[in-house]
């Protein structure tokens, strides 16, 4: 993505920017090592998710901009990119997961939920208790949770 846009201080992804990203290693690095500490590694092990997209699955904890065409497994790479989060130990209700639809709201909602239960059995609560924290579904209904949320405030100013 030669010449990249940012939007305020939201980064576009950009795939050189990545963590752990480039040609194939050997089995006994240290870096594969250290990997395998990652709770990430352990997500992403077995995807089909290619390096652009295991990528930005594995940005960061930094707001990411993922712009992509229609077909290129965005979805994919959003429920991963929340479930390696989730992982790492982020608080699901600080992640902000958007869409346009409400069935695609649900399920992106859904992808990140049967990932999290196929990679962490006993290792942490359910996967449908921690995607209900997450902050997802449209714009409108986001909109809407926020001003019936902070209603008061806005009432009294």
């Amino acid at each position: 993505m030669p010449g990249a846009v940012a939007f305020g201080r939201i980064p576009l992804y950009k795939p050189e920017h990545a963590p752990n990203v480039g040609a194939a290693r050997p089995n006994l690095s240290l870096s594969r090592a250290t990997d395998a500490m990652d709770p990430a590694t352990l997500i992403l092990d077995g995807t089909s998710l290619n390096l652009q997209q295991r990528g930005a699955a594995t940005f960061g904890e930094q707001p990411l901009l993922i712009i992509a065409g229609a077909g290129t497994g965005k979805t994919n790479t959003l429920a991963h990119r929340v479930a390696c989060l989730i992982a790492r130990g982020v608080n699901p209700g600080r992640i902000l997961l958007l869409t346009f639809t409400r069935r695609a709201a649900a399920e992106m909602t859904k992808r990140v939920e049967n990932i999290l239960a196929s990679t962490s059995k006993a290792t942490r609560p359910s996967a449908t208790a921690t995607t209900a924290r997450l902050w997802g579904g449209t714009f409108h209904a986001i909109a809407n949770r926020l001003l019936r949320l902070h209603a008061s405030v806005a009432w009294t100013q």
